[in-house]
């Protein structure tokens, strides 16, 4: 009994840096998906707007742009560049 639990015990501790790797090369691979600044303001221009300012926040990309003559603010996915919200500005 006593060598089962050790033999667990040992197998975790071997487990155990080797999931934190796969955990820091996944993390490091989606990073590397993301749009550039480019990308999403040649996306935005196909569809009629004028980028002003892009920031990035942690899950989304923040775009402040004009599109016939409206302020707007739009939050975007930023791997694919999906619109997740649009609110015009004042």
């Amino acid at each position: 009994m006593k060598k089962t639990i050790l033999g667990l015990a040992a197998a975790a501790l071997i487990a155990l840096p080797l999931a934190g790797q796969s955990l820091a090369s996944s993390h490091s691979t989606s990073k590397a998906k993301m749009l550039s600044e480019e990308q999403i303001g040649e996306m935005l221009a196909k569809n009629g707007y004028k980028v002003i300012r892009i920031e990035r926040e942690r899950d989304e990309v923040e775009v402040y742009a004009t599109q016939g003559g409206e302020k707007w603010e739009l939050k975007l996915d930023p791997k694919t560049g999906n619109v997740l919200r649009k609110e015009r500005e004042d």
